[in-house]
């Protein structure tokens, strides 16, 4: 949905083009580029662009007809292409966007819940673990890049940075059944690392140089409305993932 728009519009018996196009939604704005070519028969439709302060959560809700699982102001970078007939588009989209959060709210999601739940042990320290249900859990920065193509919406750069937990998520989300295949990397205890770090001996024993106290690791399968969620051991995480992990959660070299 946009309000205010301006562009130009050209085109012939080919190929339509709106470009500039410059429009707002709600406190944001959106500056893209929009091609149909009537004679390409894969991906007739084209769209770039830039966003900024555009409310995460409608955004969701405008393009999927759903709610969305993220709230704050959402800037980015994006690039598409795929054919719009039947509403398969994303089904078919080829291309990637970057994305940047910063100081929203992670609603309820299954998947996190039951990650949670078998996270209970910090409920011993921190008292209780955010209330997905009614508030959501705050962040500072979310940050992703997803690519598309063969289907599925996949990322292997997921950043997730709050008070209660940092989290990193490799995998792709399969846009044609709405099955979900990720690895979720999780540094929970974010309060508590401040506490026990501050404890000469025990901040050295459990959280080391890098101030981090603990990690775990979780797959996460299935349909998107309640998927599986299993721990799984570090060991049986890949190096390349591990390495993702490394980068984004900041963890030792040596574990």
């Amino acid at each position: 949905h946009f309000k205010n728009a301006t562009g130009l519009i050209s085109g012939d018996n080919d190929r339509l083009i709106i470009f500039p196009l410059k429009f707002n939604n709600g406190e944001g704005w959106c500056q893209t580029r929009i091609a149909f070519d009537y004679g390409e028969k894969t991906a007739p439709l084209k769209i770039s662009g830039h966003v900024e302060e555009i409310n995460a959560s409608v955004l969701h809700q405008d393009l999927f007809n759903r709610q969305g699982l993220v709230t704050g102001h959402l800037k980015g970078d994006f690039y598409l292409e795929g054919n719009p007939d039947n509403d398969h588009f994303w089904q078919t989209a080829r291309g990637g966007i970057h994305i940047q959060i910063n100081d929203g709210t992670l609603r309820k999601f299954n998947g996190l819940a039951k990650v949670f739940s078998l996270l209970n042990v910090s409920q011993i320290f921190a008292g209780k673990l955010p209330d997905m249900d009614s508030e959501g859990m705050p962040f500072t920065l979310l940050e992703s890049s997803v690519q598309f193509g063969n289907g599925k919406a996949a990322t292997k750069d997921f950043k997730m940075t709050s008070e209660a937990m940092n989290l990193s998520l490799v995998g792709a989300h399969d846009l044609a059944d709405d099955t979900l295949d990720f690895i979720l990397g999780v540094m929970p205890l974010r309060t508590v690392d401040k506490i026990i770090t501050s404890i000469p001996i025990a901040g050295w024993v459990l959280a080391g140089e890098n101030k981090a106290l603990i990690t775990a690791h979780f797959k996460i399968e299935g349909a998107s409305a309640n998927p599986q969620v299993t721990a799984i051991p570090i060991d049986s995480v890949s190096d390349t993932v591990f390495g993702v992990f490394k980068r984004t959660l900041g963890l030792p070299g040596k574990l």
